[in-house]
């Protein structure tokens, strides 16, 4: 789970929502390297957009729409 504070919470296995972190986690579930065969992506904050590209707000760097698609 990735959450904006994971010390917040010990009772859960979280790393901090940033960019790098939630691509890594893409990653590992497409390249079969998670022990999830489905998931599930929830996004809930805020987003924005600049007349190019849609933006999901994280901690630090935000990713954009294209870079969370898996290809």
């Amino acid at each position: 789970m990735l959450v904006e504070d994971p010390g917040k919470d010990s009772s859960v296995s979280s790393v901090k929502a940033t960019k790098v972190e939630l691509l890594k986690a893409l990653m590992a579930w497409r390249q079969g390297k998670s022990r999830l065969n489905l998931i599930f992506r929830f996004l809930l904050g805020h987003g924005s957009f600049d007349n190019n590209d849609y933006r999901f707000n994280l901690v630090g760097p935000d990713i954009t729409g294209s870079e969370s698609e898996l290809n």
